[in-house]
């Protein structure tokens, strides 16, 4: 008898982290800051398999989520190269030359970028001499 109350107070114990464990979950995917990432996170996958269209709306998304996360210029940045990717060079270079706006890390890389693309206005397609890989950002 006894042993069969502690099991049915470690099951309820037990169902009852679980519920917290749910519910904690579920509120933190809910705030836009885990939305963004989730996006970009998607972004990236989308990218790695020449998805372009679906990455830059998934990018894009990101950014509009949450224009305070800490990763927005990176994840401004990825949209860029996207958008040279993908062929949209006028994006690309819109992008970059807002991103070379500052001088911190990302703002250094998009000066890179826009002088790679001002000689070679084929940089970053697929296919081409100039295309690069995520790993050479």
């Amino acid at each position: 008898m006894q042993k069969s109350k502690n099991h049915k107070r470690l099951f309820i114990i037990g169902s009852v982290l679980a519920l917290l464990f749910i519910v904690f979950y579920a509120v933190s995917y809910l705030t836009p800051s885990a939305r963004a990432v989730s996006r970009a996170n998607a972004a990236d996958e989308y990218l790695l398999k020449n998805d372009f269209p679906r990455a830059i709306n998934a990018f894009q998304e990101s950014l509009r989520l949450d224009p305070n996360h800490p990763s927005y210029k990176d994840i401004k940045f990825t949209l860029g190269v996207t958008f040279a990717r993908a062929g949209r060079r006028d994006e690309a270079m819109a992008v970059m030359k807002e991103l070379a706006q500052t001088d911190d890390r990302v703002g250094k890389s998009a000066k890179k970028v826009l002088l790679k693309m001002e000689r070679n206005p084929n940089w970053g397609r697929p296919n081409s001499n100039s295309a690069i890989s995520l790993g050479q950002l």
